[in-house]
């Protein structure tokens, strides 16, 4: 039988997909460092104004004031003034 005239064979059977494993899931860990672009601060709703939110720098190691949740201030323009650090008020450097 010419080589044209043979059946194909058939195709390879194709793995079963194995679902992938499940990923671990992480404990959170320290806050990134602070940079002179971002700030760690505690954050709550102002009592007065419910769309405003008060941010206050917190220090290294610093506890969150009861209330108050963490987060990251980061300037989007860099170009400006560094922050000043926490515990130091503006304009007192």
């Amino acid at each position: 039988m010419p080589p044209s005239a043979r059946p194909a064979a058939p195709p390879p059977a194709a793995a079963s997909p194995q679902p992938a494993p499940p990923e671990a899931v992480q404990a959170p860990g320290p806050a990134p460092a602070v940079s002179a672009r971002q700030l760690r601060v505690s954050v709550k709703a102002s009592v007065r104004d419910p769309n405003l939110l008060v941010a206050r720098p917190l220090a290294e190691g610093q506890a969150l004031p009861a209330g108050t949740r963490e987060a990251l201030l980061v300037m989007v323009d860099g170009a400006g003034d560094p922050l000043p650090a926490p515990g130091v008020a503006a304009g007192a450097e």
